[in-house]
Parts: C-alpha cells; sequence; structure tokens
C-alpha cells in the first residue's frame, strides 16, 4: 500500500515505531482525541448473501436491493469477500432496539 502523495511526504499517516497514525494538520504532527461514548437506541446489524454458484453480479444485485429497501438513514456499508471461489456481500446497518426484541 501507498501511503506517499506525489512529492513523498505523507499527509495522513505518520509511522512511530512500527505503528500507523492518523495525521491531522501536517505530516509532522498527530492529534489525539477523547472520545466519549454515549448509548444509542440503535443497534448494527448485517445480512449476508453468499453463493459458490452465483456471480458476482448476482450476489451484488441481491445485496444492493435489500439495501435500497433499508434507506440512506439505516445503511452502514456493504462489505465483500472471497475465498475458494465463495463469495460474501455483507450489508452492514442500523435497526432501532425496539424493532430488534419484536
Amino acid at each position: 500500500m501507498n501511503r506517499r502523495s506525489a512529492d513523498g511526504s505523507n499527509p495522513f499517516f505518520a509511522d512511530h515505531n512500527g505503528e500507523s497514525n492518523l495525521v491531522v494538520g501536517s505530516p509532522s504532527g498527530i492529534a489525539a482525541y477523547n472520545v466519549m461514548m454515549e448509548s444509542t437506541d440503535r443497534i448494527v446489524r448485517f445480512k449476508e448473501f453468499r453463493g459458490t454458484f452465483k456471480s458476482w453480479s448476482e450476489l451484488f444485485g441481491e445485496a444492493s436491493a435489500f439495501a435500497t429497501t433499508l434507506g440512506s438513514q439505516r445503511l452502514i456499508s456493504i462489505s465483500h469477500s472471497e475465498d475458494n471461489n465463495r463469495g460474501v456481500v455483507a450489508v452492514w446497518y442500523w435497526e432501532d432496539s425496539e424493532r430488534s426484541e419484536n
């Protein structure tokens, strides 16, 4: 993976002792953030689409049809993986905790 820009600088990452850190502002400075976790009434869910004999177009078609039913406010992302010619597409989305209890 090439982390360098055209001029050889690294505007996003800095390596320190083998670790990659997000650089904010300039290549010479690293910003650290304290993040407070807030509770939410939503939980993360996923739905898998698998197929040994299905084409990638079929798998992505099924996944995108499902993702469309969720709407953009609930959709987190769509990811894919392949192992030994078995494709997997996962749709990650938010669900209200009240829905999951029913």
